[in-house]
């Protein structure tokens, strides 16, 4: 797996006391992401990933956006996955400032979501 930085400017902070937030490294794929004008495909801060298998018991799996209670955490920042997988960190407990999160990646945090993550807040803080 090659890995690749790309900067946008400054890095997207979703989080609300980002000191009491506990995070996991993680695995993630660019199943279920389309493709930008550049043909480039990025997982937003923010996205809800997840997978059948559990990445606390096992560190190796993969990982990807999902939409349903098979979520395991949320994007702490954006990931650039057009060339397949990428090491990512997502939010299993703590947080989130939903107003910091893009308009097209909010749309994803729906009740099945945030209901099937119960250590997680989300909150609506204030807008950058």
């Amino acid at each position: 797996m090659a890995f690749q930085t790309k900067k946008f400017g400054t890095e997207n902070d979703i989080l609300i006391a980002s000191q009491l937030n506990y995070r996991v490294g993680c695995i993630v794929t660019n199943t279920e992401v389309e493709a930008d004008e550049n043909g480039e495909k990025w997982l937003r801060a923010g996205t809800p990933i997840g997978g059948a298998t559990s990445v606390l018991k096992d560190r190796q799996t993969k990982l990807s956006k999902v939409a349903d209670a098979t979520v395991q955490g949320i994007l702490l920042h954006d990931v650039d996955v057009t060339k397949g997988e990428a090491n990512a960190e997502i939010v299993i407990n703590g947080w989130i400032d939903v107003l910091k999160v893009d308009s097209t990646t909010r749309a994803l945090l729906t009740s099945t979501i945030t209901d099937a993550l119960p250590n997680i807040v989300f909150m609506h803080g204030r807008e950058d």
